[in-house]
């Protein structure tokens, strides 16, 4: 019969009471005092099941707050990212004059274009509502009589600011 050794012993305790029975005072190299420190060095079991269960309690809780923090990071993300440009983060929601947004580049002009003919004419409503009347002529030289009036001034008129609302378009654009 060979001399079981001391961590052979301790795996479990059929082999500890075999070895308490049979062969401990047939094997005198291994000590009941080598057995005593080496089973010490183990919890005792309602320690040792109330320290797993405190841990596992302890990684369930740490789980779910490393979740939280998880999507508190995604919320800050996305919060800071609409900061930092929030023209390219809006909805639908955002304005109540239909604009596609962001804006274009392209938009601006035309933006401009609709601000200063609505000043103007809201200025000269102004002037109508006080009693100031005005009117403008432009006296061009070689007028024929086809052109009836005012007609030929307002279509070069007219021909001029389209040239220049366009030019105006294409260098917002390049």
């Amino acid at each position: 019969m060979s001399c079981p050794t001391l961590a052979n012993i301790t795996t479990s305790a059929e082999r500890f009471f075999d070895w308490m029975t049979n062969s401990r005072n047939s094997c005198p190299g291994i000590t009941s005092t080598q057995v005593y420190n080496a089973l010490m060095q183990y919890d005792n079991g309602s320690a040792n099941s109330s320290e797993i269960s405190n841990l596992e309690r302890l990684i369930t809780e740490k789980t779910k707050e490393m979740n939280t923090k998880q999507k508190d990071t995604e919320i800050a993300k996305d919060r800071a990212s609409s900061i930092i440009r929030p023209e390219l983060h809006s909805n639908y929601y955002d304005s109540w004059f239909p604009l596609n947004r962001p804006l274009k580049r392209a938009a601006i002009p035309i933006l401009v274009f609709f601000a200063s003919l609505f000043i103007t004419g809201s200025f000269f409503l102004m002037l109508d509502s006080i009693g100031i009347y005005s009117h403008f002529y432009i006296i061009v030289p070689g007028a024929s009589n086809d052109m009836k009036g005012m007609a030929r001034p307002f279509l070069l008129l007219l021909s001029f600011t389209v040239i220049l609302f366009c030019i105006t378009i294409y260098a917002f654009l390049n």
